[in-house]
């Protein structure tokens, strides 16, 4: 390590890297410049599944995304829990009730997405 005369005698600079036209650079300013590079490769090398097809299933002579079905499930299990909550008697004394059937709506959709299309 060099000394740095402006930080006193206690502290060092980390030591110059020489290049091969005759400048110097540091470690630390050869990684901040690499950074980007290597941001790039990284991205390319975990996008290996970009060219695969979304999960789609067809209906009536046309494809469509999995989601959209999984989406449609939820929802109407959403209804649905509302519809019980009300039958049941429950709606009168449970609080944050849209929180609750939001909820139960996700919960069906996600358990309609896992077995048929993860």
């Amino acid at each position: 390590m060099v000394q740095n005369p402006k930080l006193g005698t206690d502290r060092a600079m980390p030591r110059p890297l020489a290049t091969t036209d005759g400048m110097q650079t540091s470690l630390i300013m050869t990684i901040s410049h690499s950074t980007p590079a290597l941001l790039c490769v990284a991205a390319t090398l975990c996008g290996n599944d970009a060219h695969a097809a979304a999960p789609s299933f067809e209906a009536f002579g046309a494809f469509f995304p999995a989601w959209m079905l999984c989406a449609s499930v939820g929802i109407l299990s959403a209804i649905l829990s509302r519809a019980v909550l009300l039958h049941s008697g429950l709606s009168a004394v449970l609080p944050y009730q849209l929180l609750v059937c939001t909820a139960a709506g996700l919960i069906v959709a996600l358990l309609v997405w896992l077995p048929a299309f993860g």
